[in-house]
């Protein structure tokens, strides 16, 4: 998988997309770690046809909303404004999980953009500040029209530990 790398420092401003690339994307993780400030709900959005899944993950930061989709044809991602979602998904608080608790009221200090072998985009990877200048990172993996999501940092961190939910496991 190939990782095409974003973040909020200068030293990396000049970073050169692949023709692939969606810009859409571009200004999503630019914004992210620019401009959203911290993490402050999340949700996850299911469809009645796949219960079990998670088919979207609405993000609300202090300053801006997104909502991370999966493209129902190829499986790759896609950013857009929470107003876009589909009418038939529930979404349900997931601020609170194992998965994105560590997160909550930090800001992300970077974030990538995940491309698989065959140049499809089809994950991003969020790295939130913890205290004491841990990270714990979130990662959303796009696959059979689902997000496969996971979460880990450091031991030592308040965030300790490993979270899955494909499997529903956390471990610490």
């Amino acid at each position: 998988m190939e990782v095409v790398y974003l973040g909020n420092s200068d030293e990396y401003s000049d970073v050169v997309m692949p023709e692939t690339f969606d810009p859409r994307h571009l200004g999503f993780h630019r914004q992210v770690c620019q401009e959203a400030g911290e993490l402050e709900s999340v949700a996850h959005g299911v469809h009645p046809d796949l219960p079990d899944s998670v088919s979207a993950v609405l993000l609300r930061f202090r300053s801006a909303s997104w909502l991370l989709d999966v493209d129902l044809d190829d499986d790759t991602v896609q950013v857009s404004e929470p107003a876009s979602a589909d009418p038939e998904l529930v979404f349900s608080d997931a601020s609170s999980t194992g998965l994105w608790a560590p997160a909550l009221g930090r800001p992300v200090l970077w974030a990538w953009i995940l491309e698989n072998q065959q140049g499809h985009t089809d994950g991003l990877q969020l790295s939130f500040a913890l205290d004491g200048g841990a990270e714990w990172r979130v990662q959303l993996i796009a696959a059979a029209s689902q997000w496969r999501l996971s979460g880990w940092g450091p031991p030592e961190s308040e965030a300790s530990g490993e979270y899955d939910q494909g499997s529903q496991r956390h471990s610490a």
